[in-house]
């Protein structure tokens, strides 16, 4: 004798998030810590552009406010340049945002990333002149066994690639003459 799998019928009801009216949504959110307004923005497109638009006054307000009521140790406001979803992201979320590796937590303030070999992403100065790099944004390299040294013998400065490569051709382009003046403008940016 032989016996058929029993077939399972699933009905499927349609979700009644994405349905939800903004103001409602708004409301949801004012009383959610930051951690969890990122997990809300991940449960659809519709959420997600709810709590990731830059330009909506509101959605600011909700990340800040949720950033002041639940973390009133982070009195910081962003740093220039950043939004309040995406310093949320940085401060609460885990894992290096270059190569995926988990427990991630070293952020580099200078770079405003969180990474786990800053190595992969920046130059050390051991191959450009100093006074190329004297204005450029660095952060200064320490690892677990101690601070990484240049072959100057102090703790070795490492900066953004492309920041590095514009800086030089920029330089290299220069009439010699000129190229002082050049060096004396970067140091006062």
């Amino acid at each position: 004798k032989i016996h058929s799998p029993k077939t399972i019928i699933m009905t499927v009801e349609p979700c009644l998030a994405p349905i939800v009216p903004p103001e409602i949504f708004i409301n949801i959110c004012q009383d959610l810590p930051p951690a969890d307004l990122l997990s809300l923005a991940r449960v659809c497109k519709k959420f997600y552009g709810y709590l990731s638009s830059t330009y909506s006054t509101t959605t600011q307000e909700i990340w800040r406010n949720s950033r002041i009521k639940f973390i009133p140790q982070i009195e910081m406001s962003p740093p220039e340049g950043m939004d309040e979803r995406q310093y949320a992201k940085l401060l609460f979320e885990r894992g290096c945002q270059f190569c995926g590796k988990s427990r991630v937590r070293r952020v580099y303030w200078a770079f405003l990333v969180r990474c786990y070999q800053i190595r992969r992403d920046l130059l050390s100065q051991n191959s450009i002149p100093d006074d190329i790099l004297s204005g450029l944004t660095h952060t200064t390299s320490y690892y677990k066994w101690g601070w990484d040294r240049s072959p100057k013998n102090r703790p070795a400065n490492l900066y953004w690639i492309e920041d590095v490569h514009k800086s030089y051709s920029e330089y290299i382009q220069l009439p010699i003459e000129a190229r002082k003046a050049w060096l004396i403008s970067k140091r006062k940016e």
